[in-house]
Order: structure tokens, then C-alpha cells, then sequence
């Protein structure tokens, strides 16, 4: 499972989505950014990922337990997307 994320102009898309995930199920988050940003999963335990201005990166994970995980952008103060991870 790969989430597109992209940061533009001081703006995330996507915004509060929803995706529905496996559990152990490897989530990569895809991201291209004119911004320095840091994003967080709220997972236990919690990643983190800085990403620059110009950056186009991937970062991936596992989520290990059933249940929703946010994914945020720390700077923005906003969910990018909700991952609800099913077993």
C-alpha cells in the first residue's frame, strides 16, 4: 500500500482521507514536497519524517496492531490521512 502524498504552496493533499490497511501489511508513504515539513504516524511505537524543500521521498512501515493511525503534518497541524488497519 503506497499513500501519494504531496506538499504545494504551503498546502497537503491529501487531507483528512481514510485509507483501509492490513495489519503487517508494509504502508509506504510517497512524498514530494516544496516545503520542509515533519510528519508524524501515530503508531506505537510513533515514527517520525523530516522531509525538505525539493524532496521526494518514501518512508515505509507496518502498523502492528488493529485500529486507526493518524498521519500528520506536524507544521501544518492537520491529518493527511487516517489509516484504519484492519486484521
Amino acid at each position: 500500500m503506497t499513500v501519494e502524498i504531496e506538499f504545494v504552496n504551503g498546502e497537503v493533499v491529501p487531507r483528512d482521507d481514510k485509507i483501509d490497511v492490513n495489519v503487517g501489511e508494509p504502508v509506504t508513504l510517497h512524498v514530494i514536497s516544496d516545503v520542509a515539513e515533519e510528519i508524524h504516524v501515530h503508531t506505537d511505537p510513533e515514527h517520525e519524517y523530516e522531509v525538505a524543500a525539493g524532496d521526494d521521498k518514501t518512508f515505509t512501515f507496518t502498523i502492528k496492531t488493529p485500529g486507526q493511525v493518524a498521519v500528520e503534518a506536524h507544521e501544518l497541524g492537520v491529518t493527511i490521512v487516517e489509516l484504519v488497519a484492519r486484521p
